[in-house]
């Protein structure tokens, strides 16, 4: 019975400490960049859902100095572009385009590997777009 106490209590104390580290904003940076590698990589796919599902050309446009993105419809009277910042911290080590479109097919207008990276932290995490399908996907090059 002491010992799932203890268990119960350690438990509980982990999780605390690493809320608190989260709270704090201390973050670490791997983390840090990961966590915006998979929302970009879950941006460009819900554009190509949008896409398809609604048959309009969804835009997102990169801006490496203001380390940012827009995604918007190319359609009239669609809702303003939303702007997506990255994490403080994190920055583009490479971005292959400008701007993509995804067109009611799913298709994309281009292809390539976003490639972001930290400033405290050597590793980079790749967000690839395919070639022709427009399909996204996460690599953690070692």
């Amino acid at each position: 019975m002491r010992l799932m106490e203890l268990l119960v209590a350690v438990s509980i104390m982990s999780l605390l400490a690493t809320t608190a580290m989260w709270l704090a904003g201390d973050i670490p940076p791997a983390v840090n960049t990961d966590a915006a590698a998979r929302q970009l990589a879950r941006e460009l796919q819900a554009a190509r859902q949008m896409a398809r599902a609604k048959g309009i050309t969804v835009e997102m446009v990169f801006f490496r100095a203001q380390r940012c993105y827009i995604i918007r419809q190319e359609v009239v009277g669609a809702p303003p572009a939303r702007r997506v910042d990255l994490p403080p911290g994190v920055f583009w080590i490479s971005i292959p385009f400008e701007n993509i479109r995804f067109h009611p097919s799913g298709r994309a207008t281009r292809n390539g590997t976003f490639i972001l990276g930290h400033g405290q932290w050597d590793g980079q995490t790749r967000v690839v777009v395919a070639p022709s399908t427009g399909r996204v996907r996460l690599e953690h090059p070692q």
